[in-house]
């Protein structure tokens, strides 16, 4: 999944979120900053590995969304008040665009990315693990008490997957399997 597609499916997944947190008297998700920020450093790091085992296959034009959305990331990295000394004099070590004051894509930002980052010695107080959010998806499914519950539920995530992302292709059997639950629900045959 694209990074644009991917914040689509986050800002869209949130709403829902708060959908089902009310419709199941569940607390909604208290973010945790740390990890947020150590899945931004991750996107990175993800999206370099990517970016440059196929390269050779990705139109320029994406190949440029890439990289400006790479620069999008880094711009909310550097600011976070959770980066230690150390992580901010790493990323201010990069190489900076003199004219439009963006960090330059280059090896040294690659490197740093892919190679060096350390949550420990990036993130300030970082436990990894031990960082949890609120078990908030935990909690709604814990109030799913029948099969059926259960059903609905995993028929009304897959519908919302495909309303929100609109997949140019999906395997027959998913949609097959999606017709056959329906059925399943609307004869209350589980």
């Amino acid at each position: 999944m694209c990074f644009t597609c991917g914040e689509k499916y986050g800002q869209e997944s949130n709403k829902l979120k708060k959908e089902l947190s009310l419709k199941y008297g569940v607390a909604e998700q208290e973010p945790n900053h740390k990890l947020k920020l150590n899945r931004e450093f991750m996107a990175i790091k993800n999206a370099i590995i990517v970016y440059k085992e196929k390269a050779a296959v990705i139109p320029k034009e994406s190949l440029m969304n890439i990289k400006k959305n790479l620069q999008k990331i880094f711009s909310e990295i550097i600011v976070n008040t959770d980066l230690t000394e150390e992580g901010k004099k790493k990323l201010l070590s990069l190489n900076f665009d003199k004219e439009t004051g963006l960090v330059v894509i280059d090896e040294k930002f690659e490197g740093l990315f892919v190679n060096e980052y350390n949550p420990k010695t990036m993130i300030s107080k970082f436990g990894g693990n031990k960082l949890k959010q609120n078990l908030n998806g935990k909690l709604v499914v814990e109030n799913l008490k029948t099969d059926k519950d259960i059903l609905l539920f995993i028929t009304e995530w897959k519908e919302f997957f495909l309303k929100t992302m609109k997949p140019g292709f999906i395997g027959k059997e998913w949609i097959e399997g999606m017709e056959y639950e329906r059925k399943m629900i609307l004869q209350e045959k589980i």
